[in-house]
């Protein structure tokens, strides 16, 4: 059964991928992290950086 309470907040999921986007991925999250309706989930899809992208998804990945 759906909760009406649950359809007044949507849910929003955004699915980012990326390759040596170190330089920008910073940005971009930190500006979905400032929206009103905040994502529920970010998803980003390294597709093998080398410019430490890597480290930067962990960096956020362990943020609460």
């Amino acid at each position: 059964m759906i909760n009406q309470d649950d359809l007044a907040q949507p849910t929003l999921s955004v699915i980012m991928p990326v390759y040596n986007g170190r330089a920008d991925l910073s940005e971009a999250v930190d500006s979905l992290l400032q929206q009103t309706v905040v994502p529920q989930q970010i998803i980003i899809i390294d597709d093998g950086s080398t410019d430490g992208t890597d480290r930067l998804i962990e960096e956020y990945c362990q943020r609460e």
